[in-house]
């Protein structure tokens, strides 16, 4: 009973002391961020000494090594940075996946304009061979009338989503089917095809 009360106890202490390392840590980072002008004008150089800083606080730490500190208490220690001290010296600290935060933050989400006319049809309604980039099972199939030059086409189209392009599988005018050229470009782009 005496070695798990000695265990425990030995345990606690040691969590307390890593606490009163810890604690004396951040005041001393503190004490520099109060210190620290803010209207500094070269942030780097500031930034590259708080790092200095700090990697010299935590090793020579770590050398004292003695029974005050015991080597397992001072390893278990990760460098860190007080909130006081990041507002003063401009300091982020770096982020692991930044590559596909930039991307997806460059990249704006366009939604295709809606069809109010449009009638959606399953593909087995479609009787032409239909060539897509995914499989037929991806997509939603729909027909619309559309009135240019008093002519009246039928265009079938093909949409995976509301943010894909929508992919034009046939235009018709009298039941016969014409180029996918006699839409200008600014039909095109305002359907969003």
């Amino acid at each position: 009973m005496s070695e798990i009360v000695k265990n425990i106890s030995q345990k606690r202490l040691n969590e307390l002391k890593r606490t009163v390392i810890t604690d004396a840590i951040d005041l001393v980072l503190n004490s520099i961020g109060n210190q620290v002008s803010i209207n500094e004008k070269n942030k780097s150089f500031t930034v590259k000494k708080l790092t200095k800083t700090i990697e010299l606080m935590y090793k020579l730490i770590g050398d004292l090594n003695n029974e005050q500190f015991p080597s397992d208490i001072v390893d278990s220690l990760k460098p860190h940075i007080t909130s006081n001290l990041s507002n003063t010296f401009c300091y982020k600290a770096p982020v692991k996946s930044t590559s596909n935060k930039e991307i997806f933050d460059s990249t704006p989400i366009i939604f295709t304009p809606n069809i109010q006319l449009a009638l959606e049809i399953s593909y087995k309604e479609i009787k032409k061979d239909v060539k897509l980039p995914k499989l037929p099972e991806h997509y939603h199939f729909f027909v619309f009338p559309l009135n240019i030059d008093d002519k009246e086409y039928i265009i079938t189209y093909a949409e995976e989503n509301k943010y894909s392009k929508r992919e034009i599988i046939e235009i018709l005018l009298d039941n016969v089917e014409i180029s996918k050229d006699i839409l200008s470009h600014e039909i095109k782009t305002k359907y969003g095809f």
